[in-house]
This record gives structure tokens, sequence and C-alpha cells, in this order.
């Protein structure tokens, strides 16, 4: 496991092979945990900062892409911009079409109805984890928090997966 740390304070982890996004942790050190990728963050690791934890993990899922109408489409920003660019095109002209790369590599044209679609559900997509986001903050601040771990960070971006 790979830990971010910010002043001894655990921000994020992730699996051994995973490549961690650094520059979403400004002044933050990555370190190597071997072995206990079974356990997650324990005792012997710093207290995690779940609202830290939080906005990474809106970020990682605001990024993972989503599915329409069986088609997965990338949401990382560069992939949302140029849907943006289809969209604009598609709502212009009924008949526009376009060549679409997905994730995987594969190519399809896509017509108009299918990038206004694929766009309304990235838009949904990025509200949904901006909203989960803002309820984990309301929850972590409340009185009697109900967001204690970084499972419960986890569980609470589960439904947008």
């Amino acid at each position: 496991m790979q830990v971010v740390s910010k002043d001894g304070i655990t921000i994020a982890t992730y699996a051994d092979d995973a490549v961690v996004p650094m520059d979403q942790f400004p002044g933050a050190r990555l370190l190597p945990f071997p072995g206990e990728a079974e356990q997650g963050i324990n005792e012997e690791t710093p207290e995690a900062d779940l609202l830290a934890y939080a906005k990474q993990k809106r970020w990682q899922v605001e990024i993972g892409g989503v599915t329409v109408g069986g088609l997965v489409i990338a949401t990382d920003d560069r992939s949302k911009t140029l849907l943006m660019g289809a969209r604009i095109s598609a709502a212009a002209d009924a008949a526009f079409t376009t060549p679409w790369t997905f994730p995987d590599g594969s190519e399809e044209k896509l017509d108009a109805p299918t990038i206004i679609a694929a766009s309304d559900a990235v838009l949904a997509h990025v509200a949904a984890c901006f909203d989960t986001f803002s309820a984990i903050k309301t929850k972590l601040g409340a009185k009697k928090p109900t967001i204690k771990t970084l499972d419960d960070v986890d569980a609470a971006f589960a439904a947008l997966v």
C-alpha cells in the first residue's frame, strides 16, 4: 500500500501498483507501507484526515467514467472538454456525428442524440460527486459526526461508482 501523508496525517491510500497523482496533494509525501495492503490504515499509520480523503475520493470517482447506453464515457478533464465541444455541435445540428474513442481504445461514430445523452450523464455524474462530497463535509462537521472512517467515506461514494 502507498500512503499520502501531510504533516503526519494520512490523507489518501493507494494500491502498491497505482499511479498516485501527487499534484493533487501539495506539500504531501508518498510513503510506502509494504505488506499492509490487507490491513489498510492501522494503529501504526497516522490518523486519516477524512475531509482530505473525501476530497481525493470525490476527484477519483469524478474522473472514473460513466456508462451511458452501454458506452463507457471517460470523465477526466480532457474528455469532459471534448464532450462539451461535441455537445455544442450536436445541439446546433441534429445530423452531427463525430468519431469517439472510448477508454478501452475502441472507436465508434456517435450521433447528436448520443452525444447529448452522454453529456447529460456526465454532468449528472459530476454534480452527484460534488453533492456527495458536500454531504460528507456536513456529516463530518456535525456535533455527532456520522462519517468517522475511511470506509464511511468510501461507502458514501459507492453508489456513484
